[in-house]
């Protein structure tokens, strides 16, 4: 940095006739540290360092290295606009131009180093690998964002291990574990080298080898773990680092160091006793025990250090980029134009008017090409163009040593390019590129298929399904063949299918030929021989021309199966089933013909045909009284004896007992002498019984036993809800839908009908506080009507609290149509009158609201207008508008879809709950949703004025009764809905009569207590001893003198 600023000072086109200075402080790469540098850098705006006064405030700061370092001074000299130029701090979240507007640095940001890891990555094909982040910003932010670039490519990351310098052993030892567990080949190490270095250590220790280790900048090209010991577990390593330059002079200028020279230079004596091994012999007094110069030593003799090695400079070169950055930007201040390389240009601002902001606003806009052809330019999150070199840890000459082989470049749209010679890479694996995936690609005829629970890179490999195929590696999806293609047994092909058909060649088709023409033939022999002996007895009474017919339709037929063989074509598909009907019907028809001829002349010839025909008509009756006559099948008419056998005198007779006997239609009769039959079981008169399985009884059916006659059943119960009224039903028949089987299931009997009664006890109590609460209304109107020229009741608007204390009595006999069986009209007056009453009702507090708020505002002494613009009628206005919305809402209600009784068979199979269905359930969630609406708007308004300064001020009241309304509705809405049959109705009359008794008592209870229990309170003295009051904490409030009363409405 210092040969930089001499370099600048010492240019004449550059800053001509000032000189940059400088001050140096050493942060020991703390975060701690940096930030007391940065609080006295800060602190030191306003000092002068010389006596002239014409030493400007600091212009720039370079810094840190470190990131966090850098986040600690761009968040401290943020607000003081001074600029924050950083060399070598790389994190993304440092291009936060929110946080840290004033931050800008000559190290790409790990964004880039992002794209640039997660290209190298997918250039060599890894999408399996394993990564290392250190315990801080750099770390967890460059995974962070390398995380991201990688998922974009589809590349998985096993796992991300954590270390930091100080960490114990046991939590390196995790890491290592974690290292030798995975089956990752490749593993990036986004860490700084301190921090990376203990467990470079370890893995060596452990000799865990095999692994192509990635880098990021911060630890490729660094000195201390480039060894031939750490070689053997990171040799081949590869990664990123920004470009190297050799700065001309730059060894010169530190060969020139010496402390003899300037004795006041920083650093110098601490480095020339670390250098040379002595102390400088003008510092003797502070030697103890240390060796002393002698005055003629230089650094000649240390020219092979690598301390003088200036052909590898990466970070020193973008020091020296970070200071010419500043003096562009002090020189385009300074002069009002960029430096061109002119010497004769004036300044147009004088140097002591520099500021800080001034400068940070020409530093974004710098833009310049250095003496090595790089430009020098920031984005407008304060980040240079991109620019790496691809190094590579080779071994040579027993030396590690870092190899360029590639380089990754962005340009300012985004875009990006990497090239790498990979021949000249050296693996740690080998020569071949190590491979690193979770599962191997997929051959063709397989498809990927993701493993549950583990990423996207872990994968089985399936066979394709027939009829589809995976022409190529990796594939993730099976594509179907065409409709004339079928998959190969690799399934990597689709191949044409096999066409089939019944050919001529083939040796069936071969057969069906030579039978075919082997049948056409004989028929054609057939007919010749038919036609040539046509004259012979035989062929004329066979009738030679239908038999010429036929078999010159057997000869058609004979042809027909050759269309069935060979390629189907359009015709042959046409004429093929063509031929064959007409050429089989005219076949059949030829053989109906001949059989019609046949039979005709039978007939003819028969003698007894006509006999036949009158014997199938006989009908008549003989001698013996018996009916003689043929059905249609020739059978005669059945008659049949009943016959028992009974032993008479040692003999067994054949007694006739009865008569079977069927008639000319079908039916029949048989009659029995059941008194005569003498039974097997002895009994004269008792018919045995004979049964598999005895008659069910009535309320069961027969069940069908698997596996026996349909004789052998079970009886089964009938189900709930159906009956069986006679004995041996196979069916239980179900009950009307207003009816239930009763317990024994062999009768039907009316379900028991249920509703909210006046006579039941929940009905007698809800009848009882809904008079009650009636009566008290009314009381209490009648307290405010004796009571009205009172204080009191002056104060809370005497007119207003009737009308509420009416519309409170209203609500409290709503609840009296809400019991009862529903009818037509008490259907459409329970919800109705609900709403209309309870809008009243919240209307009346509304007003007494406003009227509190107005009241208010009248003695503030901005609002002496106020007065009188709230009086009585635009009270009595705003109840009447808000409740004629409420009417209109149940008019619309009314007239479009009204609510009906109605009976519900849901909430139980032996009761129907008689209910009035509400017809529209938007109209009625409207009635409830306006009432919530105007309890609302009352709520906030009474709980705005709830702390008004009024002795007799009802706000509190008011919120306390309008909290307890809107408690009581909101949960009224889900006990509603979920509650069943009459409890629907109790629910709804609990919440009416619940929000009515809190109305009542919170805002008039205290108001009856004065007026009857505390009648020495109801006098205006004691309001105008209240009013004093308010009147002192007025006066406090506003500083006047001017108190206005509150007027009280009559």
């Amino acid at each position: 940095m210092i040969f930089a600023i001499e370099e600048v000072n010492t240019d004449p086109a550059l800053l001509p006739n000032i000189s940059l200075g400088y001050r140096i402080l050493n942060s020991c790469s703390s975060p701690t540290n940096t930030l007391r540098a940065a609080l006295t850098l800060a602190s030191s705006q306003n000092e002068k360092e010389t006596a002239s006064g014409c030493s400007p405030p600091i212009s720039a700061v370079i810094a840190e290295a470190g990131s966090s370092q850098s986040l600690a001074v761009a968040g401290i000299l943020g607000p003081f606009q001074v600029a924050v130029v950083s060399y070598f701090s790389t994190c993304a979240c440092l291009s936060n131009r929110v946080k840290y507007p004033t931050f800008f640095r000559t190290i790409p940001s790990d964004y880039f180093q992002a794209k640039a890891l997660a290209a190298l990555v997918k250039h060599f094909g890894w999408e399996w690998i394993g990564a290392i982040q250190s315990d801080n910003d750099y770390g967890r932010n460059g995974v962070l964002a390398f995380a991201e670039e990688v998922k974009k490519l589809k590349i998985c990351i096993a796992f991300i291990g954590t270390v930091l310098r100080t960490y114990p052993l046991d939590k390196i030892l995790k890491v290592v574990e974690m290292i030798k567990q995975s089956t990752v080949k490749v593993i990036l190490a986004f860490v700084p080298e301190g921090d990376f270095y203990p467990l470079m250590k370890e893995i060596v220790k452990q000799n865990i080898t095999g692994i192509q280790w990635i880098a990021s900048e911060a630890w490729i090209t660094a000195a201390r773990p480039s060894t031939p010991e750490m070689y053997r577990a990171f040799g081949g390593a590869l990664g990123f680092v920004v470009q190297k330059m050799d700065i001309p002079n730059l060894n010169p200028f530190l060969m020139n160091i010496n402390p003899y020279r300037n004795p006041s230079e920083p650093f110098v004596k601490d480095f020339w006793e670390i250098m040379v091994g002595c102390k400088p012999s003008s510092n003797v007094l502070d030697t103890g025990a240390a060796k002393i110069c002698l005055g003629n030593e230089t650094l000649m003799d240390y020219t092979q250090d690598v301390f003088f090695n200036v052909s590898q400079l990466r970070v020193a070169y973008n020091v020296y980029k970070a200071v010419y950055t500043i003096a562009h930007a002090l020189h385009q201040l300074v002069f009002c134009r960029p430096a061109a390389g002119g010497k004769n240009v004036k300044p147009c601002l004088n140097v002591s008017e520099i500021h800080p902001r001034e400068v940070t606003y020409h530093l974004q806009r710098v833009n310049f090409r250095n003496r090595f052809g790089d430009d020098v330019f920031f984005d407008e999150n304060g980040n240079p163009p991109a620019s790496y070199d691809v190094i590579n840890w080779q071994l040579r000459n027993g030396q590690v040593q870092h190899v360029t082989l590639g380089h990754f470049t962005s340009t300012k749209n985004g875009e990006f390019t990497l090239s790498i010679q990979e021949d000249r890479i050296v693996w740690r694996t080998g020569q071949m590129v190590p491979a690193s995936v979770c599962s191997n690609a997929c051959p063709a005829g397989t498809r990927k298929a993701q493993i549950k629970g583990k990423p996207v890179c872990c994968f089985d490999c399936v066979p394709c399904a027939e009829g589809s195929i995976a022409n190529s590696t990796g594939a993730t999806e099976c594509t179907a063949c065409p409709q004339d293609y079928w998959s190969n047994d690799k399934r990597n092909e689709c191949i044409p299918r096999e066409i089939e058909f019944l050919a001529y060649h083939e040796p069936m088709g071969v057969a069906l030929t030579a039978v075919a023409l082997l049948g056409a033939s004989l028929s054609l022999l057939t007919m010749v021989v038919f036609i040539h002996y046509r004259e012979t007895p035989v062929i004329k009474a066979s009738n030679s021309e239908l038999s010429c017919f036929l078999l010159f339709s057997l000869f058609l037929c004979f042809l027909c199966p050759l269309t069935f063989i060979g390629r189907p074509t359009v015709w042959t598909c046409m004429l093929r089933h063509t031929a064959f009907g007409v050429t089989f019907a005219l076949c059949i028809s030829c053989v109906l013909g001949k059989t019609i001829v046949v039979v005709t002349a039978f007939k003819a010839t028969h003698p007894s045909n006509k006999v036949t025909y009158h014997l199938q008509r006989v009908n008549f009756r003989n001698r013996f009284g018996d009916d003689v006559f043929f059905d249609e099948n020739g059978n005669p008419p059945a008659s049949y004896d009943v016959i028992n056998w009974q032993l008479r005198n040692g003999q067994v007779q054949h007694v006739t007992l009865g008569h079977f006997t069927s008639t000319k239609n079908g039916e029949f009769t048989l009659s029995i002498q059941e008194d005569r039959i003498v039974w097997r079981t002895g009994q004269m008169f008792q018919v045995p019984a004979s049964v598999c399985s005895n008659a069910c009884p009535a309320g069961t059916r027969k069940a069908q036993i698997k596996g026996k006659p349909v004789c052998c059943f079970d009886c089964v119960p009938c189900a709930e809800g159906s009956i069986a009224n006679s004995t041996g039903a196979t069916e239980c028949t179900a009950c009307p839908q207003d009816y239930w089987s009763n317990e024994r299931k062999d009768g039907c009997i009316p379900k028991t009908i249920e509703f909210l009664a006046y006579h039941e006890p929940m009905g007698v109590a809800l009848t009882a506080v809904a008079l009650l609460g009636a009566s008290l209304s009314l009381l209490t109107m009648v307290v405010f009507i004796h009571y009205r020229e009172t204080p009191v009741i002056k104060a809370s608007n005497s007119e207003l609290s009737c009308f509420l204390l009416f519309s409170l009595f209203l609500c409290f006999l709503c609840p009296l149509t809400f019991i009862g069986r529903p009818t037509v009209w008490t259907c459409m007056l329970r919800h109705t009158a609900f709403g209309v009453t309870f809008a009243l009702c919240i209307s009346c507090v509304l007003g007494k609201t406003i009227v509190v708020v107005t009241a208010f505002k009248v003695v503030h002494p901005n609002n002496k207008p106020a007065v009188g613009q709230f009086g009585p009628i635009q009270q009595r206005i705003i109840v009447c508008s808000c409740t004629l919305v409420q009417v209109i809402i149940c008019i619309l209600w009314l007239k479009l879809n009204p609510p009906f009784p109605d009976r519900v068979f849901k909430y139980s199979s032996k009761k129907i709950v008689l209910e009035c269905n509400t017809g529209s359930e938007v109209a009625f969630y409207a009635v409830l949703g306006y009432i919530g609406i105007l309890s609302v708007i009352c709520l906030i308004l009474a709980f705005l004025a709830r702390k008004l300064p009024d002795n007799f001020n009802e706000a509190k009241c008011i919120t306390f009764s309008m909290l307890i309304f809107c408690a009581v509705w909101i949960t009224f809405i889900p006990a509603y809905v979920s509650s069943p049959g009459k409890f629907t109705v109790a629910v709804e009359i609990f919440a009416i009569l619940s929000s009515a008794f809190g109305l009542l008592i919170s805002i008039f209870a205290p108001k009856c207590y004065i007026i009857l229990v505390k009648p020495e309170k109801n006098t205006k003295k004691y309001v105008m001893r209240l009013n004093a009051s308010r009147k002192y904490s007025l006066e406090r409030k506003y500083q006047i003198h001017n108190v206005f009363t509150i007027p009280v409405y009559e």
